[in-house]
């Protein structure tokens, strides 16, 4: 995903911007937690979510392949909302469509 250096220095002098949430460890790896997804789309031929991430705002939001995003609660929150949003079609799946 993204480097931890998230926190652009604050443009209001003498506010303190509010501490991110610490990462969650998913796999042994630390990655930052999903608030909600706000999009999805499909770019060279794999689906991307556009990410709202928990604790940040949304000049952070980010583009990020399915592959790589670990909620699959936010996944099925965002199709059921958005039902003809893209999404991946399997390959045995795509094989049983009769033409």
């Amino acid at each position: 995903m993204w480097s931890n250096s998230l926190s652009p220095a604050d443009p209001i002098v003498g506010r303190h911007p509010a501490i991110p949430p610490p990462l969650e460890v998913v796999e042994g790896e630390e990655e930052y937690l999903v608030e909600k997804i706000l999009d999805s789309k499909m770019f060279q031929g794999r689906l991307k979510f556009k990410i709202k991430w928990e604790g940040y705002g949304p000049e952070h939001d980010s583009w990020e392949y399915a592959t790589e995003v670990h909620a699959p609660e936010r996944v099925q929150e965002f199709y059921q909302k958005n039902p003809a949003a893209p999404r991946q079609i399997r390959a045995a799946t795509f094989s049983a469509i009769p033409f």
